[in-house]
């Protein structure tokens, strides 16, 4: 039998091991974790406060996300297939903003790290797709979302 003392101090111990990371992996989690593919790959700047592309893409997939849990459709939904949609329409949009219409490199790039990232974790691309496609039709009924992108990349390019 274990003394009250010896439970608390056990978990104490496995609480301190997991840093106090006791929730399951959210979509936001997942967002920065996949974002950090598209940096090392050179589609986006670094990850840090001072790239202005980093946060825009960050700002619209996390606004997407927000968007799309108040949805049915994401209940039972995976938190990754939710922050790869997110991420892919975020990066899209900010690119072909920012791009000056050559994007054809930068979408091959993106494509091609979109498919390594489904394909090493297991992810159903046709979910995806479909995510993507909500998560989309959100954000353009949030008007004030994509005038605001574009607003950002233009001050970005003065």
């Amino acid at each position: 039998v274990y003394s009250d003392q010896r439970i608390i101090n056990m978990e104490r111990t496995i609480i301190t091991t997991l840093q106090w990371r006791l929730n399951p992996p959210t979509p936001i989690l997942f967002l920065h974790y996949f974002l950090s593919f598209f940096s090392i790959n050179g589609i986006i700047g670094a990850a840090d406060t001072t790239n202005g592309e980093y946060k825009r893409i960050l700002e619209l997939a996390k606004q997407q996300i927000k968007l799309g849990i108040k949805d049915n459709l994401f209940i039972g939904s995976y938190a990754s297939h939710l922050a790869v949609a997110a991420l892919t329409n975020s990066i899209h949009a900010i690119k072909s903003t920012s791009c000056n219409g050559n994007n054809y490199y930068h979408d091959e790039i993106i494509q091609k790290t979109i498919s390594n990232i489904t394909i090493q974790n297991g992810f159903c691309s046709e979910d995806i797709a479909l995510y993507q496609d909500y998560l989309w039709t959100f954000l353009v009924k949030e008007e004030y979302l994509l005038p605001k992108i574009q607003r950002n990349n233009n001050n970005d390019k003065s």
